[in-house]
């Protein structure tokens, strides 16, 4: 087993991604939206590298294609629209890549989308849970940064 110190472990960046994924997962099951910063290029017109947006939990047979969804792929949080569904599976693909991602089943949706907030700066997820994440975000960052 590797340690934390040994060139080319990502262990900080895959605590991160499961910390995040069950912490967004947690929030949404209890019926409660959040806001976050989206980064990255594969959403790009429609939402440019660190967009606000909110996401709002929803019931897996409302999901349609052309809903943008937060899923949960290969261990991390991804941001994208819906192309394709056929029962119980569905398909994404970022608005500025030219592939789909491989099919996933619809326990990968995590929330949906309900609209983009261009005036915010720091995101709280909401009044009680939110201050959770972000302490936990900000400690990671830093944990990151060393």
């Amino acid at each position: 087993m590797s340690g934390p110190s040994e060139p080319g472990n990502d262990w900080p960046t895959e605590a991160f991604a499961h910390v995040a994924v069950a912490l967004a997962r947690e929030h949404l099951a209890s019926g409660r939206s959040f806001v976050f910063r989206a980064f990255g290029e594969s959403m790009w017109p429609t939402y440019r590298s660190g967009a606000s947006v909110r996401v709002e939990p929803c019931e897996q047979a409302s999901i349609r294609c052309g809903d943008v969804v937060l899923v949960e792929l290969n261990q991390q949080l991804v941001l994208h629209r819906v192309v394709h569904r056929t029962g119980d599976t569905l398909t994404t693909k970022g608005d500025g890549v030219p592939h789909p991602d491989p099919p996933l089943p619809l326990g990968a949706v995590l929330g949906r989308v309900e609209r983009r907030r261009r005036d915010l700066g720091l995101a709280w997820v909401s009044r009680t849970g939110g201050r959770h994440l972000w302490r936990v975000t900000t400690w990671l960052r830093r944990q990151l940064s060393r």
